[in-house]
């Protein structure tokens, strides 16, 4: 009947991260041109030539790193514009060309400059920035975040060590073991420790620290916002947007994407992986993914899904960074009798409740199928062993009639055409909350779909019909029905004749469905209706205009077939 498809498979790629080199030219912006820089400084602050010429000797190879007073004093500087703590306007005609790509824009004096930091101008470019531990846990340089390419990935760069405005810049790339150049700034020995290389699976210090970054918009517990620029194309279209940037699990941001998510049991006991619910994909399948052993704020995705078409197919859950499933998929069988494929207890309750039975979203339940559900909420009211098996289930098989071999199964009550039908239908050995539907119908021997409800099942036996009984020139005109399906006050008006133990005699006239007229006629006591001679008749009545084997029974008696 219901054939669940719970699984839409998901690819997440690893984090972006790109630290462009900073250079050891950068020193030079205010280093290479000393005597200018500090003869312009000084000019504009009423300084003199001696003043010029004793900075030079300052900013000189052999006062590296230089300690002394500053060679010049930022503060005479032009602030810039927009303001930067920590850094001046410097004349375009005082920076190098190759170095002004590396810097800020500004005025200063009407003309165009270069914001350039306050430590490059105290010192003429003769100092070594002060040593951190950055992404990653690797060694790192305190850069003023007056540089356009330090700013830029400031939200993912620590703080910690460095000085108010400044952020830890890595000697390498953790994700390409390249050189930054923030190590090799003026004279600074370089890097005292190695390239940290982040191996996959990674469980080193974290990358970026999640909670440097906004949170997402709206909230989602265990994700934070990770500006666009750090995440790869394929892997933005699987997260949901912020501000800037995209909603992405911490656990990503902090193992740059190399580190492994927990594995877990899901769907149907397939091997899993614990992904975070702020994926979207995940979100939208969270009411049918088992939490497992994960997270609050997680839910085990399959690695191969086992309701879908092909189950061989991965989804992509097990195919983050170096990760890959071990074992193999799990492919539905029928009847399934492994773990259950999604726990109905996770589902709502069906409305109005109905024992044995929740309500599944609608856009699982296929179409064709809707027609033969009730409906709840949202959805339909599902059996919990359809929903359990992604409808590979065996109803069990019963005898749904006494003293015949009619075959049957057990189905629930659940089901509007059984609800319909339960003053007719035995319990037999069902369990409670179910009753014995026939594989035919016990009138036409057509095929009811009860016995084929199961991709795996099929009726055993032939079909079962009632017999035959009133016998009237070489034609049964009435049928055997079991005393169970005939209404307790119509038993005393029918007799048993030929019919086995436990069966009565109903003219064909009186059956579901029957498509035989009941004539009326004319009696001495007015309009009556013709009545089969095989039932209980209360008196002896004259047969009138009526059929053979019938007699006319006035509308005083309420016979069938009267108003």
């Amino acid at each position: 009947m219901v054939r669940l498809a719970i699984w839409a498979g998901i690819g997440v790629a690893a984090i972006a991260f790109a630290m462009s080199a900073c250079g050891s030219d950068e020193t030079t912006v205010v280093a290479q041109n000393a005597t200018s820089t500090v003869s312009s400084a000084s000019g504009g602050a009423g300084g003199d030539s001696s003043t010029t010429t004793g900075a030079a000797g300052a900013g000189g190879d052999s006062d590296c790193p230089h300690e002394g007073p500053d060679v010049i004093d930022p503060s005479t500087l032009e602030p810039c514009a927009p303001a930067c703590d920590g850094a001046h306007c410097v004349p375009e005609s005082l920076v190098p060309p190759e170095q002004q790509s590396l810097l800020a824009t500004c005025t200063t004096g009407g003309n165009a400059g270069f914001c350039v930091p306050d430590v490059l101008i105290k010192t003429a470019g003769n100092f070594i920035p002060a040593t951190c531990t950055s992404v990653a846990g690797a060694e790192g340089r305190c850069i003023s975040e007056c540089l356009p390419e330090v700013q830029a990935q400031a939200v993912v760069l620590p703080q910690a060590g460095c000085a108010t405005g400044e952020r830890c810049v890595p000697c390498f790339d953790p994700f390409t073991q390249e050189d930054t150049g923030a190590c090799t700034i003026s004279c600074d020995p370089g890097p005292q420790e190695p390239p940290v290389e982040l191996m996959c699976p990674y469980n080193g210090p974290e990358v970026i620290d999640p909670d440097m970054l906004p949170a997402c918009e709206p909230a989602c517990n265990g994700a934070h916002c990770l500006p666009a620029a750090f995440l790869p194309a394929p892997l933005q279209s699987q997260l949901a947007p912020c501000t800037g940037g995209f909603c992405t699990p911490d656990s990503f941001i902090a193992g740059g994407g190399q580190s492994l998510p927990a594995t877990c049991t899901s769907v149907a006991g397939a091997e899993g992986r614990c992904l975070s619910t702020c994926l979207p994909d995940i979100a939208a399948q969270a009411p049918f993914l088992p939490q497992s052993t994960c997270g609050t704020d997680e839910r085990c995705a399959p690695c191969f899904d086992p309701t879908a078409t092909d189950p061989t197919l991965p989804t992509g859950a097990c195919a983050l960074a170096c990760d890959m499933a071990v074992d193999p998929p799990v492919v539905l069988t029928c009847p399934w009798t492994g773990p259950p494929v999604l726990d109905a207890s996770t589902l709502p309750a069906c409305s109005p409740a109905c024992g044995g039975a929740h309500c599944l979203p609608a856009a699982l339940v296929p179409p064709s199928q809707q027609s033969q559900l009730a409906t709840c909420p949202g959805g339909y009211c599902v059996p919990d062993p359809i929903i359990e098996t992604a409808g590979n289930n065996l109803p069990t098989t019963c005898t749904a009639f006494p003293n015949t071999n009619a075959e049957g199964r057990c189905l629930s009550d659940c089901l509007p055409q059984v609800a319909a039908q339960l003053s007719s239908l035995q319990q037999d050995i069902c369990a409670s909350g179910e009753h014995c539907v026939p594989c035919y119908d016990p009138f036409t021997g057509m095929p009811t779909g009860a016995c084929s409800s199961s991709p795996c099942d099929a009726p055993a036996n032939a079909p079962y019909t009632f017999p035959t009984c009133c016998p009237f020139n070489n034609m049964d005109q009435g049928t055997c029905v079991p005393t169970a399906m005939v209404p307790q006050a119509q038993q005393g008006d029918l007799l048993q004749l030929t019919c086995p133990s436990n069966l009565l005699c109903v003219p064909n006239e009186y059956l579901p469905n029957s498509t035989i007229p009941i004539p009326s006629c004319s009696s001495f006591l007015g309009t009556g209706a013709c009545v089969s001679e095989c039932t209980n008749l209360p008196l002896s009545f004259p047969q009138g205009s009526c059929p053979g084997n019938h007699v006319c029974v006035p509308c005083l008696f309420g016979p069938p077939g009267c108003p």
